[in-house]
């Protein structure tokens, strides 16, 4: 069921790898060398729990081995793809706010700005996504609900892919507040002036589409399914998508693109994760999900 996951990393890690053989860049080897060998344990561990028969263990330590790791591969990637340096999109996008959509962000906070417990809780909330999946996918693992977690991980996973890839197509800065400080790190990397990838450098460069709201749906989504007692994260994370305009620095655009690929993404990744689901179970594996996805 992890195949999308996996999929969408080694994509990630393989542009990184082109990138660090042409000699265009390069990265810190203390970094590299131990996330291999972090990698390397704890997918040991996890196969090791599953030959064993402890399921939701050996998910669970794959799970955060992979939220830990598909960050990291996912920032370096967005470096690589954003040194292309296509021309910067902010008009072509504010000009879709102000004349299609009839939108002003600027507008919108100066006014939200008058209420700094508005802007408070919105910083909290944009913040919230550091946590949120760690919990939904940690719910999900306790109550069985295996598939619909693998489902979750796809989505946003894939999602952050897809984004990356549009990101360095349609490149663009947003418009401040930045919940971020990306704007040095985004014109250095399209200066040349940045090679080098380690720690520093790991911060978002994607504002269209948003990945805050595609996430805000992909959470919102998984939290929906367990129960009447994670209703409350599931508001969180539809203000997710509010946050995003107010404290994320995002055009109305942005929050509608990532919307629409958070949709698309739960409903491709709900089918393929079922359909690898059941070919585990019709090749006399055990079946690690018994709920739907």
């Amino acid at each position: 069921m992890a195949v999308p996951v996996y999929g969408a990393l080694a994509l990630a890690v393989l542009i990184v790898a082109l990138a660090l053989a042409s000699g265009r860049f390069d990265i810190d080897r203390g970094l590299l060398d131990d996330g291999i060998a972090s990698t390397v344990f704890f997918l040991m561990i996890a196969y090791a729990m599953r030959w064993l028969g402890f399921e939701r263990l050996a998910t669970g330590v794959e799970m955060m081995m992979l939220s830990a790791i598909i960050p990291i591969a996912m920032a370096f990637c967005s470096l690589v793809l954003a040194s292309s340096a296509w021309p910067m999109r902010d008009a072509e996008l504010a000009a879709i706010d102000v004349g299609l959509l009839g939108f002003d962000r600027q507008a919108v906070v100066a006014t939200a700005r008058r209420l700094p417990w508005l802007m408070m809780v919105s910083g909290w909330v944009y913040r919230s996504a550091a946590m949120t999946p760690y919990l939904l996918l940690v719910a999900m693992i306790a109550r069985r609900q295996l598939r619909s977690a693998w489902v979750v991980m796809s989505a946003l996973t894939v999602t952050a892919a897809v984004a990356i890839f549009i990101m360095a197509l349609v490149p663009a800065f947003g418009t401040p507040p930045y919940a971020y400080r990306f704007v040095d790190i985004f014109i250095a990397v399209r200066s040349g002036e940045l090679r080098h990838l380690d720690g520093s450098a790991i911060t978002g460069l994607v504002t269209f589409p948003s990945v805050h709201a595609a996430d805000g749906v992909i959470l919102a989504w998984g939290f929906s399914r367990l129960g009447t007692w994670a209703l409350p994260l599931v508001a969180v994370n539809i203000l997710m998508i509010e946050s995003a305009l107010l404290s994320g620095g995002h055009y109305l655009i942005d929050l509608i693109a990532g919307v629409a690929l958070a949709i698309t993404m739960i409903k491709l990744m709900s089918k393929t994760v079922g359909r690898l689901d059941r070919a585990e179970h019709h090749r006399g594996q055990p079946a690690p999900a018994s709920e739907g996805a």
